[in-house]
């Protein structure tokens, strides 16, 4: 029944009205507000987000609520014909799937669809920049992230980054041992979550009460400092390759692996976004081995190449509340 009605609106025959606008729109903007204004560890996200990447909104952040509050059903609409069409669609299955029974199923769903003409979507407006620090009423301590910018899907570095990636979040757990006041408002030493939006890694910190801006930037800099220095070896790097493999699978599971993923919905969901998510952006089939094969050396050029004070972006929250014009 979902499949049929996701091909009934793939084939233009979604209705949308103003009550559904309306209604969508109240619902959205609550969400939006929290993580751009109301969450701590969402706000500095979407700034970060705003200052390091360019291009169409799937890329500079969620948006504003004054951007979205002006979205009109017509421009909805536009947006809607402009991606939800038989020519913009990739369909995953995982599970126990059965090609002589399944494929034909979506052959005969999707088949008479075609991909038709559509309308530009809507230009996305760049908010305006905003300052690296800004107060904000919900934090007792400075809040502050380093962001770097990460390699392109195709780019020849991207499975040392990855690695990388994954020593400089575990590393900075272990060694933060991040409690209480440190996961405040969901804010942790984190990485953008890789199938989602992976153009930027964050590492953050929660500083000492009263404790200026400048000494926590000061005190993740020199964390991360002391880590490009440190000698690597093949076993410190055992449990962030690990890691990934939840991101990105090796197109053949063994028997125990394929086990593991069937035992809930929530591990096939996982599987599928992976399996789609590589499709779509464009990622090397063989990502995952590539991933397994980074040895130490090419993991402390990737530090050296991208983690480098140089290379990221400090942003931080501060105790205070903003001025109303802003």
């Amino acid at each position: 029944a979902d499949a049929r009605w996701f091909a009934e609106v793939l084939g233009g025959g979604l209705r949308l009205t103003e009550a559904q606008l309306a209604r969508e729109r109240q619902r959205v903007l609550g969400e939006v507000r929290n993580m751009t204004g109301f969450l701590p560890g969402g706000v500095l996200q979407w700034q970060a987000r705003e200052r390091m990447l360019d291009g169409p909104a799937g890329r500079t952040g969620i948006g504003v609520a004054a951007q979205l509050g002006r979205v009109t059903l017509d421009e909805l609409r536009s947006t809607v014909a402009a991606t939800h069409h038989a020519g913009n669609v990739l369909v995953v299955a995982v599970g126990r799937v059965h090609p002589e029974r399944d494929l034909p199923f979506w052959t005969e769903l999707l088949g008479g669809l075609e991909a038709r003409e559509t309308p530009e979507p809507v230009a996305w407006e760049r908010p305006a920049d905003l300052a690296d620090e800004a107060p904000h009423p919900n934090v007792g301590a400075v809040f502050g992230s380093l962001a770097f910018r990460a390699p392109g899907a195709r780019d020849p570095d991207l499975p040392a980054f990855l690695v990388a990636a994954s020593l400089v979040l575990q590393r900075a757990q272990v060694d933060r041992k991040p409690r209480g006041a440190q996961l405040e408002a969901q804010f942790f030493p984190a990485s953008y979550a890789f199938l989602e939006a992976p153009e930027l890694f964050l590492l953050n910190l929660r500083g000492e009460d009263g404790q200026e801006a400048a000494a926590v930037r000061e005190d993740l800099e020199g964390w991360l400092g002391r880590l490009r220095a440190r000698n690597l070896a093949e076993p410190l790097l055992a449990m962030p390759k690990h890691s990934l493999v939840w991101f990105f699978l090796p197109p053949e599971l063994d028997r125990a692996g394929r086990r593991a993923f069937s035992a809930n919905p929530r591990e096939l969901y996982r599987l599928g976004l992976s399996r789609g998510t590589s499709l779509v952006r464009g990622l090397p089939a063989d990502l995952a081995a590539r991933i397994q094969a980074v040895g130490p050396e090419a993991v402390k050029a990737a530090l050296e190449r991208w983690f480098a004070a140089d290379k990221g972006r400090f942003v931080a929250l501060v105790p205070g509340r903003p001025d109303k014009g802003r």
